[in-house]
């Protein structure tokens, strides 16, 4: 597995960066160069890099590793991206360069002699995402980083001895340091004292040391507009965090609404309870297990108007309602309608039929026999 072994800042003002790291907040120097300044912190190296063109400013994880050309041939499978199609070399080792998905710049280098470890406060470094996501998908399963901590606010990898993180890039809230891409971090022992110390010397914090609830944190922020925290480290008799105390850190901020997801109940009116199966439970074949009585299907109750007190509705114990109005469907019209069109039908066939010539033959010779002759009237 990759380690990550050195933090680099790529900054255009070297002499302010090393002012600031090295007499404000009390950093060793272990090594300098004309452009190149490292100093001593525990878990990986704080290193300031001269970059004199602007876009390529910013910090830079350097992640250490046993054979780069096999990392860089297994990551361009994977689907990483890097800045240069080759290898580099240098007095210092071979190098080669990548980007994550939101474009911070990450390199891996094969160090041609092992790496020393440096002593100091310990140095930690959070990746603030906008896609939390993606990058997880990238450093555990591209970079192969195996997560140790995984919730909604933190994503803890375990990278070696220096600390790193994926939290969600945000301004709101007392978080502001979680604006930029990386945030970068110091374990310091007895914060409020070393904050009083710092102060006097000229370091300028954005906030005082605060409880979170998750531990003690100060801000502060370099020449460069690098967010630094500065979180106070357990001391040698201190207790390790529980897992339900690491658990409950991303619902310690009361300001931001956390929202989790809960399985809606089956049945209605039933408790939103989850319930989890630790065994199955088996029945005897002896024993005819016992079944429950089917719920009645809810009936509908008539409530009268007017048979209640002052004018209310009144629900009878029985379902049926003796004095409820029966009503009949409004179909004497259409009955009416219905046999006047059977009348007009069976009259246009009665005319249509004494129309017809045999009908009116028929009808005349009838005529004739009965009718008696003029002028003959009986006496």
């Amino acid at each position: 597995m990759d380690r990550l072994n050195e933090v680099v800042i790529l900054t255009g003002d070297l002499a302010g960066m090393r002012r600031f790291y090295e007499e404000q907040v009390g950093l060793a120097v272990r090594e300098q160069k004309a452009d190149w300044i490292a100093f001593g912190t525990g878990g990986a190296t704080l290193a300031l890099l001269e970059a004199p063109d602007p876009q390529r400013r910013g910090v830079q994880l350097r992640f250490a590793t046993g054979d780069v050309a096999r990392r860089v041939r297994e990551l361009s499978g994977a689907g990483a991206k890097f800045v240069l199609p080759g290898i580099e070399k240098f007095p210092w080792g071979l190098m080669a360069h990548l980007r994550d998905p939101e474009g911070n710049t990450l390199a891996l280098w094969q160090p041609s002699a092992p790496p020393a470890l440096g002593t100091g406060p310990v140095l930690s470094a959070a990746i603030n995402c906008r896609d939390l996501e993606a990058q997880k998908r990238f450093y555990r399963d591209i970079l192969g980083l195996s997560a140790t901590h995984d919730s909604p606010w933190w994503v803890q990898l375990a990278s070696g001895g220096a600390s790193l993180g994926l939290h969600p890039r945000t301004s709101a809230g007392g978080e502001g340091h979680h604006g930029r891409p990386v945030t970068i971090g110091f374990a310091v022992e007895h914060l409020a004292a070393w904050h009083e110390e710092r102060s006097a010397l000229g370091l300028r914090f954005t906030s005082p040391p605060i409880d979170r609830g998750y531990g003690t944190y100060a801000d502060a922020a370099d020449p460069d507009g690098n967010p630094v925290i500065f979180r106070e480290a357990p001391g040698a008799g201190a207790e390790p965090e529980t897992l339900e105390e690491q658990l409950a850190e991303p619902f310690e901020d009361e300001e931001t609404p956390v929202l989790t997801a809960m399985r809606k109940p089956v049945l209605k009116r039933a408790k939103a309870t989850s319930r989890v199966a630790t065994r199955p439970q088996y029945r005897s074949a002896s024993r005819p297990a016992r079944r429950r009585p089917l719920a009645k299907p809810a009936t509908g109750v008539a409530s009268p108007r007017g048979t209640g007190p002052a004018g209310t509705r009144q629900k009878p114990k029985r379902t049926h309602d003796p004095k409820r109005a029966r009503t009949k469907p409004a179909i004497g019209r259409l009955r009416k309608a219905e046999r006047r069109t059977l009348k007009s039908q069976k009259q246009a066939i009665a005319g249509a039929s004494k129309s017809k010539p045999v009908k009116r033959a028929s009808r005349a010779r009838t005529v004739k026999r009965g009718a008696a002759p003029r002028g003959s009237g009986r006496r």
